[in-house]
Order: structure tokens, then sequence, then C-alpha cells
């Protein structure tokens, strides 16, 4: 599978049309390496399938700005707020959805969603014109990696393209859910 360094020329470019083909890539983010892909069913059930995750714990998604987050969920005065506050950022906000988005990421009418403060990856999901599911790229239940060397190899052998972002923080992102009458904390 192809390698290559986000601080690369055309980088962000490459990263973009791999997500636009369908493809599932490894990538760094502003806490953890992510794993990802555009919202195509049969990229998301490889996710599902690389991560070994049960298809009943939807993915996240990430996305570019606050008018993508309009327009796939529901924020409520509190959660405006709290998108102000923390986006971008390493704070992923559980919402209802706005609109009918596939099982593997939206389930009971939630979706998960963050802004990541790193440019690089911004600048890939702008070029997307889309949200990317972006979870961390680990088996389920195990620890995120701050580096590519931290992550599998079986997990790096399975996936179509690594953007390698050198040393970050290896740290999940704290996760809200603003789906009840009052926001609740899921992850620390």
């Amino acid at each position: 599978m192809p390698t290559l360094k986000a601080t690369s020329q055309g980088a962000a470019e490459k990263l973009a049309r791999a997500f636009l083909s369908g493809k599932v890539a490894i990538f760094p983010t502003d806490t953890v390496y992510g794993l990802g892909c555009i919202l195509d069913e049969k990229a998301v059930r490889k996710i599902f399938k690389i991560k070994n995750r049960r298809p009943d714990k939807p993915l996240p998604l990430l996305i570019a700005d606050l008018n993508e987050a309009l327009s796939l969920a529901h924020f409520s005065p509190t959660a405006r707020e709290a998108a102000a506050n923390f986006w971008p950022g390493a704070t992923t906000l559980v919402l209802n959805a706005r609109k009918k988005l596939p099982p593997g990421v939206c389930q009971k009418g939630k979706v998960a969603l963050r802004i990541p403060n790193h440019p690089f990856l911004r600048e890939a999901i702008r070029r997307t014109g889309q949200a990317i599911v972006g979870t961390s790229a680990n088996f389920s239940g195990e620890e995120p990696a701050g580096r590519i060397s931290g992550i599998s190899k079986k997990i790096v052998s399975e996936v179509d393209l690594v953007v390698n972002g050198g040393k970050i923080p290896g740290k999940a992102s704290v996760v809200y859910d603003f789906t009840g009458p009052e926001p609740t904390i899921i992850r620390t």
C-alpha cells in the first residue's frame, strides 16, 4: 500500500482523491491516527472488518467546518456553544441526525461529529466536499496510536493508503452526548 508524508506536496489532494475513489486510509489527526473513508457502503464495511468492530457501534464523522455539521445534525443552543468552544479540536459531539445517514455512522437517529484541529486533515476533508468516516486506527477495544509504528501491521496491510504525519498526541477525543435533556460525557 502506498505511504506518503502529510508534509509532502499534494498530500491532502492525494488523500482526498483516495477517499473519493472509495479507498480506506490511515491518516494523522490532532488526537490519534485515524482510519477513514467517505460514506461509501463498501468502504465503511471494510473499516468495521479491519477494526473487528461490532456493527452496533457506529463510526464518527470528521468534518471540515460548522456548516457541514449543521447540515448533518440538530444543534441545541448548548451544543452550538460547545461546538464554538471546542471546535476545531479534540472533542466529539453526539447529536440527533438531521437527515438519514447509513447505519454504520448513525444509530437510533444519533451521529457523532468532530472538526479536527489538524490543518492537513481538514484540507483533505474540504477537498472531498463531504464528511468522512474517521475512527481510530486500532482494533476495537485496544489503545489508539500516536505514531504509525504503533498501528498493528495487520491494519496497515489492509488499507489502501497511509499518510504519515509524524508523532501526534495519541489520546482519543473527549465525547459529549447532546441528544438528551442535559449533555452527558461519554468519554473523557
